[in-house]
């Protein structure tokens, strides 16, 4: 059975907990541990569901339905997303580490237009150290689709200490972090690395990450407050007008861990939804029904509370805060393009905070204290369980409305 895919633009993709063992440095003397797997294949057209490149892990346990990793293909054969590479350029063989298997380090050749997304290594125990991995074992990524990343602060791999004949390290590559505004175009890890033949930090050029189209689509709240009247008299909690602004779906490596176990067990449909909705909500109902007016207060919350948000955080991997708006935990990626009016640049709705609101109902009448209320959900995709909702109160959205209850 195939996971599911979904489409960004002419990008293809979905996610597997499926690996080919390649190599490990087992009785290398290495200082630190490594296994490299390779994702496996998946079937569909267009030349099918490739990595970006092999993973690396630091033991030696299989990672088989433990973790997730990024697979991509082509919508189309007219201008693909994606290309074979046209060939290998090597960077590294373990010759002389004295370790239980041998293995060669390549780095795609990718076709003119297209750029290579992460290296790749080949178990050659049994063979030459020339013999070249085959080139349907990774795609190419179309330029325009790739956008430049960082490597992590420090190497995850050398061969110190392990005897061979070259030198190298392995630098795992990851989104930079996008704050502000965001983009359209989001970014998410590949699960890809880039071998070095040096134990200092690479150049980043060959930092790379694939980027998924998400466009605008924010739908502004323009309900009127609503009405009442003496035989529709509304009772506190009641909700007018629901209506969804924007919905974002994407991979779950995006929000959470790849190794989120939960996750893992919705592999076949590895997507996340992040949605919000807004509607009028009643926060008190008051009904005078006697001749003098009286008076009454009513405290309100706004804003999302620190409780809130690091439910938030731990249970589906968003960071909501009135300082930096809305995104994705897992490699600090703003969502705020797709969750903020293009006219706003403001999230001061999160921001929180307590207000009384002070008011007189007036004899023979009712008055009904409305306000704007949001919920954030964050579910598996295509209604699956709900992993985390939230909702508040969007700060200075009150309104109160009234009507008689008695015409004699």
């Amino acid at each position: 059975m195939t996971n599911q895919t979904r489409t960004y633009g002419d990008l293809k993709v979905t996610l597997t907990s499926e690996y080919e063992w390649v190599w490990a440095d087992t009785g290398t003397g290495a200082a630190r541990a490594v296994t490299f797997w390779h994702p496996k294949f998946q079937s569909s057209e267009f030349g099918g569901m490739r990595p970006l490149g092999t993973v690396v892990v630091n033991h030696y346990n299989d990672i088989n339905k433990k973790q997730a990793t990024l697979l991509v293909g082509a919508t189309s054969d007219s201008n693909p997303a994606v290309k074979s590479p046209t060939g290998y350029t090597r960077m590294w063989i373990s010759k002389a580490m004295g370790g239980r298997y041998d293995n060669s380090l390549w780095r795609p050749i990718p076709p003119a237009g297209y750029v290579s997304m992460g290296d790749v290594v080949f178990n050659c125990t049994n063979t030459t150290w020339d013999q070249q991995p085959s080139t349907d074992k990774v795609w190419c990524l179309r330029a325009d689709l790739a956008k430049r990343a960082v490597y992590s602060t420090s190497s995850y791999w050398d061969d110190s200490h392990g005897g061979g004949e070259f030198d190298c390290t392995v630098w795992q590559i990851v989104p930079e972090p996008t704050i502000g505004m965001g983009d359209k175009n989001i970014p998410i890890t590949a699960g890809t690395f880039r071998g070095h033949q040096s134990y200092s930090k690479p150049d980043s050029e060959h930092a790379l990450v694939p980027i998924l189209p998400c466009e605008n689509e924010f739908k502004r709240f323009d309900a009127s407050v609503p009405k009442i009247s003496a035989a529709k008299i509304p009772t506190t909690g009641d909700q007018y007008s629901l209506s969804e602004q924007c919905r974002v779906i994407l991979p779950f490596i995006s929000f959470l861990d790849m190794k989120d176990e939960r996750s893992l067990d919705f592999i076949r449909n590895p997507f996340i939804e992040l949605s919000r909705t807004i509607a009028w909500k009643a926060e008190g109902v008051w009904v005078n029904g006697g001749e003098g007016v009286y008076s009454r207060q009513k405290e309100l919350k706004y804003g999302v509370s620190k409780t809130q948000s690091e439910s938030m955080t731990h249970s589906a991997g968003v960071e909501i805060s009135a300082s930096s708006g809305i995104g994705c935990v897992a490699f600090s990626v703003s969502l705020n393009y797709q969750f903020t009016s293009e006219s706003s640049s403001s999230f001061t709705e999160y921001k929180e905070s307590t207000v009384t609101e002070k008011f007189e109902v007036p004899g023979k009448n009712a008055k009904v204290l409305f306000s704007k209320h949001i919920w954030i959900t964050a579910a598996r995709a295509d209604k699956g369980p709900i992993l985390k909702q939230l909702e508040l109160v969007a700060n200075d959205d009150v309104y109160f409305a009234g009507c008689k209850v008695d015409s004699e």
